[in-house]
């Protein structure tokens, strides 16, 4: 499993490696296309859910369609800001630091992403 790190160590490595990228416009149609996605995340869940037991393994899809949600809704927010980034930890890292006024938790972003790559890892066993 990664490495926990926190959200300032996560943040500068994220920028010196070059994962966090400017892109020369906002993309208003992508920003749209990607809400539509999230939302359609979000209801695949909402119909997957209807029809689980309590016990179910298939809570996974559940657990997974809404990190992708959660997911796609922070690429959409980057590129308002003209920000494209390479990977999960580093665009959770970049939200929480562009838009301190959200008050979004890191350690919550960073167990969410963790335990998805598990429940990932898991079903492919």
């Amino acid at each position: 499993m990664p490495k926990y790190k926190q959200l300032e160590e996560a943040y500068s490595s994220c920028l010196a490696n070059g994962e966090i990228k400017i892109i020369a416009e906002v993309n208003t149609q992508k920003i749209k296309d990607l809400v539509k996605n999230a939302e359609t995340n979000i209801s695949a869940a909402n119909i997957i859910k209807k029809a689980l037991k309590k016990d179910s393994r298939e809570w996974m899809n559940v657990y997974i369609n809404c990190y992708e949600a959660i997911r796609i809704f922070a690429e959409a927010l980057l590129i308002t800001e003209k920000l494209k980034v390479s990977n999960h930890q580093c665009l959770f890292s970049c939200i929480c630091v562009k838009f301190p006024n959200l008050e979004l938790d890191w350690g919550f972003f960073e167990k969410i992403r963790t335990k998805g790559m598990e429940l990932i890892i898991m079903g492919n066993k």
